[in-house]
């Protein structure tokens, strides 16, 4: 097995460069118009945005503490083989201990449920009032909203489908019963949480030009407040001629006061279906739904009447008797007492964090700006393993493998056995 620490140090670095870069704050909704139903549309797109934004920040934030366990983990490899050296070299076998790495990987934290702050019935109002309401602001308030989730929902799908990239090639890299499964798992947790935060800024996407689009049609419904004060007015004048008159003008008035009340009628009908759309358009998605919507509820994880494999943290669990589930750290090769995930790190993660690390830097640049506490952690983390490397001395090891390459005949990087290779350490 060949490792090229340096190389997985500098795609963490390269990672945490991007979530360094993220800059900017929350995109709000701006309200589209001062009417009940806009107002409550742009506080629920606002705050929905927000707790997105949060969601999205805690999911990098837990991607970069598993580079931080995986660079760990890198370190541990060679002080695993220098250790084996020294220990051949000898004849010691005292001297052939692993190094332990401390902690585990985070796994992505659950999906919180899409729950919109609440918005009542419509509100009796004046007609004037309601087109005067209904007429300010702009229909074209909210594109930069639309334009920045926009941006996320193609940045989330494109690191998604890169992580998934990556795990259908983690068996040349890395082929063992329960390491594969179990790092394929892990990683996969990520991509899917990805893809559900993907559907959730094209929700907003949609439910924004939906609002845009309403309010638009609610403007030409209504009559706009110039016409409300053109018909008042002629209705003033008529009236006061018809008066000085002793009723001269009485046809004309009713006419003048039909036409009025016409403008009324046309205002008090049609703003309120726009505020039922409003409060359905722009609705969250059922909360009882809300448990499909986990990274690790993808029906097509496994098939119910699959089989299961003893030892894979994938079908099996740890009361089915068939070997360590996922609850089991021993199942979980990023779990701190294994190096099993050795193997991965290499040639996996060096293309996978530092192509999708960017992307998800990306994603959330549009509405955000990255917690300086975890940008900390992870820079201090780096540098920690740039002075393990440092205090090992130059590492023996072999070139890094091109992807033509194939893995050693029979060997497991998370259990040993089959045909032995140079650079494998005899723990690992």
């Amino acid at each position: 097995m060949k490792v090229d620490a340096p190389g997985l140090i500098a795609a963490s670095q390269r990672l945490l460069a991007a979530v360094e870069g993220l800059g900017g704050s929350g995109v709000p909704h701006a309200p589209l118009a001062a009417d009940p139903a806009s107002l409550g549309a742009a506080t629920r797109l606002t705050t929905a945005g927000e707790e997105l934004t949060a969601a999205l920040t805690a999911h990098v934030a837990a991607l970069v503490g598993t580079i931080e366990h995986l660079t760990g983990t890198a370190i541990t490899f060679v002080e695993t083989d220098a250790n084996n050296a020294a220990a051949l070299a000898s004849l010691n076998g005292a001297g052939a201990t692993a190094a332990g790495v401390a902690g585990s990987a985070p796994p992505a934290p659950p999906v919180p449920p899409d729950v919109r702050v609440p918005m009542g019935p419509p509100p009796p109002m004046p007609p004037e009032a309601i087109s005067v309401a209904v007429h300010s602001g702009s229909p074209s308030g909210g594109e930069p909203f639309i334009n920045a989730w926009s941006r996320v929902a193609a940045a989330t799908h494109d690191a998604s489908q890169l992580i998934r990239d990556s795990v259908q090639q983690l068996p040349d890299t890395l082929d063992g019963p329960v390491s594969t499964p179990a790092v394929s798992h892990h990683l996969m947790t990520f991509a899917k949480g990805l893809d559900t935060y993907g559907r959730r800024a094209q929700t907003l996407v949609k439910q924004a030009n939906d609002h845009a689009d309403s309010q638009f049609q609610v403007r030409q419904a209504v009559p706009t407040p110039q016409q409300f004060t053109t018909a008042q007015k002629r209705v003033q004048t008529i009236a006061f001629a018809n008066a000085a008159s002793g009723g001269k003008h009485a046809a004309q008035l009713a006419q003048a006061v039909a036409e009025k009340n016409k403008l009324d009628t046309q205002a008090v009908t049609h703003y309120p279906p726009y505020h039922v759309r409003t409060v359905a358009n722009t609705s969250g998605e059922d909360p009882d739904a809300a448990a499909t919507d986990q990274p690790d509820a993808d029906p097509l994880d496994q098939d119910p009447a699959a089989p299961k494999s003893p030892g894979d943290p994938t079908t099996s669990g740890p009361d089915d008797g068939q070997g360590p589930g996922l609850t089991d750290p021993a199942a979980d090769p990023l779990a701190a007492q294994s190096g099993g995930a050795a193997g991965l790190i290499p040639q996996l993660l060096p293309t996978l964090l530092g192509s999708a690390g960017g992307l998800i830097g990306g994603a959330l640049g549009a509405v955000t700006k990255g917690p300086q506490a975890v940008l900390q952690a992870g820079e201090q983390a780096i540098q920690a393993a740039t002075q393990g490397l440092s205090n090992l001395g130059e590492p023996k090891m072999d070139a890094p493998p091109t992807g033509n390459e194939s893995a050693p005949a029979g060997g497991d990087p998370a259990g040993g056995g089959g045909d032995p290779a140079p650079t494998t350490p005899a723990g690992g």
